[in-house]
């Protein structure tokens, strides 16, 4: 992992921005973004808010709850009228975050799709952002940076290149997929519990599936959630790895003994 670096890439927004906010409204993409949840009541209002406050209007909302038993579902349905019938909620029980992503897929009808999990929001323009490049790159996968917030603070600004995805994930939650490309290569394989998106992006890529990074901060990411909570999530990358060929079997061995050696010394000391 690495901190982002400013280049001088940013032009390719600047360049087109002037030409697409002449287009008509009505010629441009439907835009799905989904939104799985599952207990979110502390959170889900943020999100949503971050989709009503969108410079851009084409966009269906699809929030897939997973049988919620606190009042999340309840505070989407205070929104549902703000959206105009551009918000689709359904809550029934599943087999985790990513079997609601794929249920997610299914039923958007946009042409690009994103992901924005339901304690993270997005930037104001950001889905403006994305489909002015989708506009000219609809065969590819776009990812931007990411602002990490603890405690309510900003912590740290992120991008991963996609050329050094055998070293670990670029940013999902600003990430946005041409859905034709999830029709040709599948969806979230839900045999992995943390990390299915990681092997979904290393499957587009070994497919030759082009990645353009974008220069612009797209979402906010909340340290807490289900991947940063245990190492969990750091074992089953490096089976990811190793199953691409990336590294070898005894070095994930190696790699998962030193994370379980280090979490139980952690242990220790805070027991001792």
């Amino acid at each position: 992992m690495g901190k982002y670096c400013k280049s001088n890439r940013s032009c390719i927004c600047k360049s087109i921005e002037y030409y697409f906010k002449k287009s008509n409204m009505s010629t441009r993409p439907l835009i799905s973004i989904i939104t799985p949840s599952f207990n979110s009541q502390k959170t889900i209002a943020r999100t949503i808010e971050s989709l009503l406050t969108q410079t851009y209007e084409n966009i269906e909302y699809i929030i897939v709850d997973g049988g919620s038993t606190d009042s999340t579902v309840d505070i989407i349905k205070q929104y549902e009228s703000k959206f105009s019938g551009k918000l689709r909620m359904i809550s029934e029980s599943d087999c985790g975050m990513y079997d609601a992503m794929n249920k997610g897929i299914l039923l958007a009808t946009g042409k690009l799709i994103g992901i924005l999990n339901s304690d993270d929001w997005y930037e104001p323009d950001a889905i403006e952002s994305m489909t002015d490049i989708y506009m000219l790159n609809d065969d590819s996968v776009l990812y931007g940076i990411l602002r990490y917030i603890e405690n309510n603070r900003e912590t740290m600004l992120y991008r991963m290149h996609h050329e050094s995805l055998k070293d670990g994930m670029i940013t999902h939650p600003t990430c946005f997929v041409p859905k034709v490309i999830y029709e040709k290569y599948g969806t979230f394989d839900m045999k992995y519990l943390i990390s299915a998106d990681y092997e979904l992006m290393l499957r587009f890529k070994k497919n030759n599936v082009k990645f353009i990074p974008v220069d612009k901060i797209i979402a906010n990411f909340s340290f807490g959630g289900l991947s940063t909570l245990n190492n969990d999530g750091l074992i089953e990358s490096l089976r990811i790895r190793n199953n691409y060929n990336y590294i070898s079997y005894g070095r994930m061995i190696w790699e998962i003994f030193k994370l379980q050696v280090k979490s139980l010394l952690k242990k220790i000391n805070i027991t001792g």
